[in-house]
């Protein structure tokens, strides 16, 4: 009996033992499983952090690669600038160092001073008749018909090389032209005034990329040609009569035809605005000062001063 009833605690107890061991059993296997589920939960974060991270990586590479290209265009855009900057320095150098050339016409006016040539046509209306020749200016009234300063017509052209200093170094040359008409009874009386003047071009100036302001002087020679007509406007028979009074002076119609030489030197002041890269307006007083030292027909020297306003068209550099 007793036998039986320690057979039966000892059945007892390994039936126990053996339910315990499958709850301990399920235990673990929870536990395992709480385990992996925290891993793959782990594993997943890390995953995540993984791709997070490649995101963030991509947009750094995308900023880096902005960053990149705006420090590429920075860097054209300085190297532009600096090109820019070195053709305007370039530029500025060759204005203030190397020599720019230019020039073109002018046109303009002249007010004359016609003393020596009144002073001359003067002189003849007072010499007396020869005895088989008359004095034709005698009545001809052509001295009191000149003006103290006779508007006269003048235009020429001028060219010059603008060195970087502000010298400029050139020449020029100019013609005039002006004449005055005397009526006495059925005859006229026309006096042509034509003379020219050239020479060396030396001053200085100053000028930007729009504009120029020069100070020169004009140092040279020149001419004054005095030339005078005279027409009958009479009728046949008057004609007639006068072919046999007594031979005037010179051919029937040229009477006169005298001429002056004279050192020529003009100070000129010029304004010249840019309206193309080569092409350029300006406008120039000057004043000439005449000195001839036999005057005309070398009878009697003179000095005058001629002031002048001319519009010039210059090419090329200013």
């Amino acid at each position: 009996m007793k036998k039986v009833i320690l057979i039966s605690m000892f059945a007892a107890a390994f039936a126990f033992a053996d339910s315990e061991l499958d709850s301990l059993r399920l235990e673990i296997e929870r536990l395992n499983a709480q385990l992996e589920v925290q891993r793959l939960n782990a594993e997943l974060a890390r995953i995540r952090e993984e791709e997070a991270g490649a995101q963030d990586a991509k947009q750094a590479e995308g900023n880096i690669n902005l960053g990149v290209q705006e420090i590429r265009n920075d860097t054209v855009t300085q190297d532009i600038s600096a090109v820019r900057r070195a053709i305007l320095e370039n530029r500025e150098w060759r204005r203030n160092n190397i020599m720019g050339i230019g020039g073109g016409p002018v046109v303009g006016a002249m007010a004359l001073d016609t003393r020596p040539i009144r002073n001359y046509l003067m002189d003849l209306q007072a010499v007396p008749d020869r005895q088989d020749q008359t004095n034709p200016f005698r009545n001809a009234g052509l001295a009191e018909a000149f003006l103290n300063r006779e508007p006269t017509f003048v235009t020429g052209g001028f060219g010059y090389g603008n060195f970087g200093n502000g010298a400029i170094v050139g020449g020029g040359g100019y013609g005039f032209f002006t004449q005055v008409r005397s009526k006495v009874a059925d005859t006229t009386f026309t006096a042509r005034i034509l003379g020219g003047y050239g020479g060396l071009i030396v001053g200085g100036g100053w000028s930007n990329r729009k504009s120029a302001f020069s100070l020169t002087s004009l140092i040279g020679a020149g001419a004054v040609t005095l030339d005078v007509e005279k027409k009958f406007r009479g009728s046949i028979f008057e004609q007639r009569r006068r072919k046999d009074r007594k031979k005037e002076w010179g051919s029937d119609n040229d009477i006169l035809d005298v001429e002056a030489v004279f050192f020529a030197f003009e100070p000129q002041i010029a304004y010249t605005h840019s309206f193309l890269r080569w092409f350029h307006v300006g406008v120039e007083a000057a004043g000439l000062i005449m000195y001839s030292p036999a005057g005309f027909d070398l009878t009697e020297g003179f000095k005058t001063f001629n002031p002048s306003a001319k519009l010039r068209f210059v090419f090329g550099s200013i």
